[in-house]
């Protein structure tokens, strides 16, 4: 999905950016329904772009010990997005209580299982699909551990979900 589409439906204004390797990440503070965030990458932005759409601002920030400190963010210019860019991947994290494996299920079906004593397991269930553009895409999810997540994963060619890669 073209980034300039993905701001029309995700308010990006707060998000903190990070353009430092081959993509754009966008942390969004988002949070709706069982989601408390959500995260993505953005792929086809040359630097001298991805330096053009940026401002900084500084802001405070709480430390893991619950300390505050100042630091300096990027944040992208919703104005000034090039038609270039495209979202290729989304983290999406939920709540503690929400259902993942239920929700996930009944969109996608049953899926691949990966097996708890599976010494590669780094995923607790995944989907390969197909959107209606022909991209194909890897849906996988996370259902224990530190966190609940979702993650979709556009196999992209220049991207680290490349196909041929």
């Amino acid at each position: 999905m073209p980034l300039r589409d993905f701001v029309k439906q995700i308010d990006i204004s707060r998000a903190e950016s990070d353009h430092r390797f081959s993509y754009l990440e966008l942390n969004i503070p988002f949070a709706k329904g069982g989601v408390t965030g959500l995260r993505v990458r953005v792929h086809g932005l040359p630097a001298e772009q991805l330096d053009a759409m940026h401002t900084e601002e500084t802001v405070k920030k709480k430390g893991d010990s619950g300390d505050e400190y100042e630091a300096t963010v990027k944040r992208p210019r919703v104005s000034a997005i090039p038609a270039e860019g495209v979202v290729y991947s989304m983290y999406i994290e939920f709540e503690e209580g929400f259902d993942l494996k239920s929700w996930a299920e009944k969109a996608y079906g049953k899926g691949e299982v990966r097996a708890k004593d599976d010494e590669y397991h780094f995923y607790d269930q995944q989907w390969a699909k197909r959107s209606g553009d022909g991209l194909g895409w890897l849906i996988r999810a996370f259902y224990v551990g530190k966190g609940k997540s979702l993650r979709l994963l556009g196999r992209v060619p220049g991207t680290e979900w490349d196909p041929e890669a």
